[in-house]
């Protein structure tokens, strides 16, 4: 199974981008999830975007199976920033769940 992390452009950070994607891309390895960058054909898309204008999702499909970071906000629920690594791997996991990835 392969997951996306897919970004901004980072141009109004209100979050570490890059450290999120980091715990978000470890966390998926250890449970056995190949990850990619900004890759279109995976089986599904992590977007993080700095801020609430969240451009990473300017090419999202509606029919895609993703999770959306979106500044300090997952699927647009507000979260705390400390937060968003444990609630974005719940929302995956639900994700993956409900397209019978995981059991």
């Amino acid at each position: 199974m392969t997951g996306s992390i897919n970004f901004c452009g980072g141009c109004n950070p209100k979050i570490d981008r890059v450290v999120l994607a980091e715990e978000i891309k470890q966390a998926l390895i250890d449970r056995g999830i190949k990850v990619v960058y900004n890759e279109s054909d995976a089986d599904f898309t992590v977007y993080i975007s700095g801020c609430s204008v969240n451009c990473a999702t300017r090419l999202l499909d509606s029919d895609e199976f993703a999770v959306i970071i979106a500044g300090p906000t997952v699927n647009a629920q507000a979260v705390r920033e400390d937060c968003l690594t444990t609630i974005a791997i719940q929302k995956i996991e639900d994700l993956l769940r409900k397209k019978k990835l995981l059991p």
